[in-house]
């Protein structure tokens, strides 16, 4: 009779804890995988029926790689609609300049940074001149650190001074203690 009761309460403790594990593992798949979806989702319907600079700004926190070297993920090439929409519709800075990085870039490595596509090149850097005439600092910079090295046609762009000038005053803006919080 011992037996028949230790194996009965056996399977009872084994079926809880199965039960437990399973709902533990769907319920973690759904809360991830669906949660996270259902929020790019809405944040997307957002930023394109309303242009929604917190959506958008959200969205792309979400889409940010997890790494340090901040090279462009899959995730974020994804969500170059919302960034061209916010920098043409609606004149967001940060969104220029995030078109200019993904499409051409700054930084090492990117996709399209070594690509014999002019076309390419030419939408970056419009956005790029759009974000610093906009009053983005990385813009400005990005613009004076080429022309400075040559990698940009002087004729096509302000004197390299103004760039640095540009720069130097939206740095200060973007230092100054009622900017800091």
């Amino acid at each position: 009779m011992k037996n028949v009761l230790f194996i009965f309460i056996g399977i009872v403790i084994g079926a809880i804890c199965t039960t437990f594990v399973f709902m533990f593992n769907y319920k973690k798949d759904i809360s991830c995988t669906n949660r996270t979806s259902l929020i790019e989702d809405s944040l997307k319907q957002q930023i394109v029926k309303y242009g929604n600079h917190d959506a958008y700004y959200e969205l792309s926190t979400l889409c940010l790689p997890d790494d340090e070297l901040c090279l462009p993920t899959q995730k974020e090439y994804d969500i170059l609609f919302y960034h061209l929409l916010m920098a043409e519709k609606y004149d967001d800075v940060g969104a220029c300049y995030e078109v200019y990085r993904l499409l051409f870039g700054y930084k090492e490595n990117n996709m399209f940074a070594n690509s014999k596509n002019t076309k390419i090149k030419e939408l970056a850097l419009y956005y790029l001149r759009k974000g610093s005439d906009l009053g983005h600092y990385n813009c400005a910079d990005i613009i004076y650190n080429l022309l400075k090295d040559n990698k940009l046609p002087r004729q096509d762009w302000k004197p390299m001074q103004y760039y640095k000038e540009r720069a130097d005053s939206l740095r200060s803006v973007m230092l100054s203690p009622e900017n800091i919080e």
